[in-house]
């Protein structure tokens, strides 16, 4: 006699058939069912990205290569941020590129504004309408015909422009040279120079420098005469 497995199931060690829907006692379909309250087996995971063991799945690699993940592996250490590196440093005041030579002009420290890591600058001071202390540095190839101060009453103004420690007179200034003395001159009476500006002498001093007077040696009747000319628009110039 044949039994229709769709009507009926047979219990476990009984005789009792069991009907429609009914669950084998003790079964994993019972547990599943039962959830917490069955026998204790838990349900099977279905879902393949949740771990069997209960750990923390392990992230997939952020690079595209392999998941393989080093355990002990310890982390990059970062390169530090604006990092400092001392080094020797020149005041500069006037922001012309170059620091001062005074003692007090030099330290070891790290970079920062108003020190430059170079030095030589002969008047290194805050520049002012009186002062143009930016346009003295060494190497300087402009001439000018107004001085800088200077801390010395022998000469309180300087034009030596370049630190080289010598007034150096512009070449393309009029004139023949330092002196003139027309009085010697007799029937060859010519030429032209500047002169001097009074109180300015000293070592590497060219007392022509910023001058606005011009001596023309001009012919008179059996003489060579000196007639000084103002030429304020035209004066001396040196570095």
């Amino acid at each position: 006699m044949a039994i229709d497995v769709d009507d009926y199931s047979f219990g476990l060690g009984g005789s009792e058939p069991l009907g429609r829907g009914s669950v084998l006692p003790g079964s994993l379909l019972e547990d599943e069912r039962a959830g917490s309250g069955g026998s204790g087996v838990e349900p099977l995971a279905t879902d393949a990205s949740t771990p069997l063991d209960g750990d923390a799945a392990i992230p997939p690699a952020l690079d595209g290569g392999t998941d393989d993940v080093v355990a002990d592996a310890s982390p990059t250490p970062l390169e530090p941020v604006d990092a400092c590196v001392p080094r020797w440093l020149y005041r500069d005041r006037d922001v012309d590129g170059f620091g001062g030579v005074a003692p007090e002009d030099l330290r070891w420290a790290c970079p920062e504004a108003g020190w430059v890591e170079r030095s030589g600058d002969c008047h290194d001071a805050t520049p002012s309408p009186a002062d143009p202390a930016g346009d003295v540095w060494p190497g300087q190839t402009a001439f000018f015909a107004v001085g800088y101060p200077v801390a010395d009453l022998a000469r309180p103004l300087s034009f030596d422009y370049d630190c080289s420690g010598i007034e150096d007179p512009d070449p393309a200034n009029i004139g023949s040279g330092p002196t003139l003395d027309c009085g010697s001159l007799g029937l060859l009476c010519s030429g032209q120079a500047y002169l001097p500006v009074d109180g300015r002498v000293g070592d590497g001093v060219d007392a022509r420098c910023g001058s606005g007077w011009l001596r023309v040696c001009e012919p008179s009747v059996l003489s060579c005469e000196a007639v000084d000319y103002a030429v304020p628009d035209q004066p001396f110039r040196c570095r």
